[in-house]
């Protein structure tokens, strides 16, 4: 078996095939690697070591735990075929469960509507975003990879993302509305008195930094901090909370499941029926039926 010296060549070409991933999504990875080669240090990839990297990780969140787990999978499976493992040890790494629950992280229309003036009262570029991944449902890592290029419209005029950067490669339509178009026309409009019009050439970012380059997640996700704080809410408000309102909210409006699960770029209905249940569980419960007692 190899020690990390030996495994250490093969992180290079193995992040450049995650190219297409997101930012994010590389970064993450390149880390947790980064940390499984050096916890592996001299020592040979054996059962015991990998037994041991598992233990290493228990200090984090399952959540984290996961994520670094499926990362390192990733890489020794690049190893084996480099023919520099011989043996696959997936089955010694094994990923602790994690239920992601829309439960208590969804926004109400109250929070909502004081986010959108907070946001709005901040700037442009603040008012584009948070109207975006509510109308939207996008991941903070999609808004960011969002390009002018990527709108389109329909037969009947309606405007469209292709939202090429999504988690797992897998490629989905979202509708943008014309409040969300307005916001984002606002910021070339205003900054740079460009054009809004529709442009399959203009790759410029959806959301442009100062500079006109696309943000990192991590300054989107100090925007939606700063908005948090400017609308006086005492919850700790993420940008991913606005996807499970826009599902929630959504749900409670009568989606199907089947225009959530497109939207929302989900492979199983299992995850989509989350938000489903807790748009309207209750209103279905068979408490409501009961006869009532004298």
């Amino acid at each position: 078996m190899a020690t990390a010296t030996e495994l250490r060549p093969v992180l290079r070409p193995w992040l450049s095939a995650l190219a297409q991933r997101s930012e994010a999504t590389s970064r993450n990875y390149r880390v947790s690697v980064t940390r499984f080669l050096d916890e592996l240090g001299d020592r040979e990839l054996t059962p015991d070591s990998l037994v041991e990297y598992t233990a290493s990780l228990r200090e984090l969140a399952p959540g984290s735990q996961a994520a670094h787990i499926s990362a390192t999978r990733s890489f020794l499976r690049v190893c084996q075929a480099e023919g520099l493992v011989t043996k696959s040890p997936v089955e010694w790494l094994r990923r602790p469960k994690v239920q992601v629950s829309p439960y208590g992280r969804w926004l109400t229309l109250e929070e909502l509507t004081a986010l959108a003036h907070a946001a709005r009262d901040i700037g442009p570029v603040h008012e584009a975003l948070v109207t975006l991944l509510w109308t939207t449902g996008l991941r903070v890592s999609e808004a960011a990879g969002a390009r002018w290029c990527d709108l389109y419209a329909d037969p009947a005029g309606r405007v469209g993302l292709r939202v090429l950067h999504a988690k797992g490669g897998r490629e989905r339509q979202v509708r943008i509305l014309p409040e969300t178009m307005s916001a984002l026309a606002a910021i070339r409009q205003g900054d740079r008195g460009g054009s809004d019009a529709l442009d399959p050439n203009d790759t410029s970012p959806l959301l442009p930094s100062p500079r006109g380059g696309a943000y990192r997640t991590w300054a989107l996700w100090k925007k939606i901090k700063e908005t948090a704080e400017k609308a006086k809410l005492e919850r700790n408000v993420s940008p991913h909370m606005y996807r499970h309102s826009h599902a929630t909210w959504a749900a409670a409006g009568d989606a199907d499941i089947v225009t959530l699960m497109q939207s929302l770029g989900h492979r199983k209905a299992e995850t989509t029926m989350v938000y489903i249940g807790l748009a309207k569980g209750l209103a279905r419960s068979s408490a409501a039926h009961l006869p009532a007692l004298t």
